[in-house]
């Protein structure tokens, strides 16, 4: 009987013990900016809401891939400077800018053109858009 009652509380004490680390209440969300297009003033929009969130203590990381990999490179047209200067802003406030190599390769250009502070996307990036700790924002 004393087994019976041990291996019963056992069982209780088995089940009633999350399997999981609850998130911390306090633990701020990660917001992930996917920007896939060369046009300049979607992208201005999507960073300066990056911005807003970092500043309000939130971390960010900022995808670029399908056409959006032409803000990556150092030389940018005159155009887009306005945006890619905004996208070095961010990343000197402290978000993470991953670039996809496929999409660089793609639109003929390499990763060695890329700016300083990028990383070339890829598990990291899925494990952080995945993490249900994070919003994801595309524009």
């Amino acid at each position: 009987m004393k087994s019976m009652i041990t291996a019963l509380l056992l069982a209780v004490f088995v089940l009633a013990t999350p399997t999981t680390q609850p998130r911390a209440a306090d633990a701020p969300n990660t917001l992930f900016v996917n920007l896939t297009t060369d046009d300049a003033w979607t992208n201005e929009m999507g960073l300066f809401y990056a911005e807003k969130v970092l500043d309000a203590g939130h971390p960010v990381v900022v995808f670029m891939n399908v056409r959006a990999v032409r803000f990556a490179v150092k030389d940018v047209p005159a155009q887009l400077k306005p945006a890619q200067d905004a996208l070095k802003a961010l990343m000197a406030k402290g978000a993470k800018v991953h670039v996809c190599g496929m999409c660089t390769k793609r639109a003929g250009l390499s990763q060695e053109q890329w700016i300083d502070g990028t990383v070339a996307g890829g598990a990291e990036t899925i494990a952080i858009q995945m993490n249900p700790a994070t919003q994801v924002l595309s524009y």
